[in-house]
């Protein structure tokens, strides 16, 4: 049985700077996220403090949200390139599994806090004070949102960090519930119709479903979820191609991480060559794929 270990294809040849350029990207849209989201939050939660918009303020208190995450983001990332050690030998990937999880149910308790809020406001309504400014300034913020979320998601999906694509996914969601927003607030000014606690409720499912798909993607990678199968295919590839070796089966693959998987395969070996012979091109193979 030949054991192998090494990250997914696409890691640059040395994995140790391939793994610190993606740490770097990460931290950059990490600490972008930071910033934007609380420098909104704090224009937000004023604004429906001041025009007494339940939806306004939710957003604010979910930008603050999305600040948090995206620093929990940061700090597990950090946590994750951890060098393996005797008590952790396959090394820290996972912890990042453990801040998607947070993440996801921090977005959760935030979707039912503000899906509350809306109950309560349709129970016992509040008088709103909404203004053209106001709406305009909900819309500036809701097209950083936008494009922020869209920049997050993408980087997340290229680095394979879950927790941060789910920032993103959930930014972008608020800038597409700040839409309703904005409609309710342009019929409260033209009808004197508030349906404010509507919008704040639509916005709840919005976040809490985020959260769910969030959640159910990162308890399938702690519980462990069957390899790659592109990786798993490229591998028999690869084994197969190198001379001595006549067949591969049994690919077994765990993941310790974005990018990071162990894994053992039984080969089939040339019976006219004794191990002597064909241990150079099985070693060459081995350090062929840790580098892959």
């Amino acid at each position: 049985m030949e054991q192998f270990r090494g990250g997914a294809a696409g890691v640059p040849e040395n994995p140790e700077q391939g793994g610190l350029a993606r740490e770097q990207e990460i931290v950059r849209v990490s600490v972008l996220g930071i910033i934007l989201n609380l420098l909104i939050a704090a224009s937000r939660i004023v604004l429906g403090f001041l025009t007494s918009s339940i939806a306004i303020m939710s957003e604010g208190v979910n930008n603050a949200m999305d600040a948090l995450t995206s620093a929990l983001t940061l700090v597990g990332t950090k946590l994750s390139r951890k060098h393996p050690d005797s008590r952790h030998p396959f090394g820290y990937g996972r912890i990042e599994y453990l801040t998607s999880l947070t993440v996801a149910v921090i977005i959760i308790v935030a979707g039912a806090e503000m899906m509350t809020e809306s109950v309560k406001l349709i129970i016992k309504p509040q008088k709103l004070s909404v203004s053209l400014s106001a709406m305009a300034i909900v819309g500036g913020a809701a097209v950083v949102k936008f494009f922020l979320g869209v920049y997050t998601i993408r980087t997340g999906k290229r680095t394979g960090s879950g927790s941060l694509a789910a920032i993103g996914l959930e930014g972008r969601n608020d800038s597409l519930a700040s839409v309703l927003t904005i409609a309710s607030a342009a019929i409260y000014l033209a009808l004197r119709i508030s349906i404010d606690a509507y919008v704040g409720i639509v916005m709840a499912v919005l976040i809490l479903k985020a959260g769910l798909e969030v959640l159910k993607d990162t308890v399938s990678e702690l519980l462990g979820r069957p390899g790659q199968k592109e990786l798993a295919d490229e591998l028999y590839r690869k084994i197969r191609r190198t001379p001595g070796i006549l067949g591969a089966a049994d690919m077994m693959l765990h993941n310790y991480g974005p990018g990071a998987w162990s894994g053992s395969v039984n080969i089939e070996i040339d019976h006219r060559k004794n191990i002597g012979e064909i241990y150079g091109e099985i070693h060459r193979l081995q350090l062929e794929i840790m580098q892959e």
